[in-house]
């Protein structure tokens, strides 16, 4: 009830810039940037037993094609989005499939765009990054706040502020 609490513990790689989801069968995912300086996904399987010692899994690298946006010309004081974990709960065939997605500075010109990967296996291997919007990568536009979810049947929704037709953004 929140009324007493663990003491803190250390997340493998200490993930910044993330978000974290639960899984079907009670599983914690953190998704974030980490001390090895790559984005990484951290699975805690015995999260739903009150009594247990928290049993974090290996750190498992996402490459979302690039890093969190920070300090862009959409938002110069601090990042251009967090890093996104959701996972699918439904009864469906993808239940327990892991996504992740990110406002990333990809190489190249453009300074923001939004990435999307997956997992099957619940999180220990993941996809490529592919950009989700169609902007040309030289287009010097900022696609930023990228965010997603899973819907209850599995569909998966991702939105984004985009400055592609901003005459005024740089």
């Amino acid at each position: 009830g929140g009324l007493n609490w663990s003491n803190p513990m250390v997340i493998p790689e200490s993930p910044i810039f993330g978000t974290l989801a639960i899984g079907p069968l009670g599983e914690v995912y953190v998704i974030g940037r980490g001390t090895s300086n790559r984005i990484v996904v951290i699975r805690w399987d015995n999260a739903a037993d009150p009594g247990a010692t928290p049993t974090f899994g290996a750190p498992a690298p996402v490459d979302l094609r690039g890093f969190p946006a920070l300090n862009a010309f959409v938002n110069p004081g601090g990042l251009a989005g967090q890093l996104i974990i959701d996972v699918d709960r439904s009864t469906g065939p993808r239940s327990g499939w892991v996504y992740a997605l990110g406002s990333v500075n990809p190489a190249g010109p453009d300074p923001a765009d939004v990435y999307f990967a997956r997992s099957v296996d619940g999180g220990q291997t993941w996809t490529t990054g592919q950009k989700v919007h169609d902007d040309p990568f030289e287009s010097n536009s900022y696609q930023w706040f990228g965010t997603m979810s899973v819907a209850p049947n599995g569909r998966i929704d991702v939105i984004w502020n985009d400055t592609r037709n901003d005459p005024t953004a740089e």
